[in-house]
């Protein structure tokens, strides 16, 4: 799966209990549509990428991560079910975007 959007989060360095190998951790929003129509999807996100990548990844920054997405199913503290998106990035790649033009009300030009 491929996924485009802003990292939400502090990138966080962790290391498995079982093998130690090192994996970095964060949230992701994907934005998908406009204005009223606008929908956010969230990301847990656990990426086995190098220490040099993830250097290049900051709080903020447009990605499209590459990867494999899995559901987490759970029960919440009130005993209701709940869910949540991970996506096992074995790609985390910083998407420069465009600015885009602006009249002199602030509203984007399309």
């Amino acid at each position: 799966m491929q996924a485009f959007g802003n990292i939400a989060t502090a990138i966080e360095k962790r290391t498995a209990k079982v093998g130690g190998k090192e994996f970095y951790t964060f949230r992701m929003a994907e934005n998908i549509g406009k204005d009223e129509n606008r929908t956010t999807t969230w990301y847990s996100v656990t990426a086995f990428i190098s220490e040099l990548d993830a250097d290049m990844l900051a709080k903020g920054q447009f990605v499209k991560l590459s990867g494999r997405l899995e559901v987490d199913a759970f029960m919440k503290k009130d005993n209701t079910p709940g869910a949540e998106l991970r996506c096992l990035a074995f790609k985390v790649e910083p998407i420069e975007r465009k600015a885009r033009d602006s009249d002199s009300t602030g509203n984007d030009q399309d």
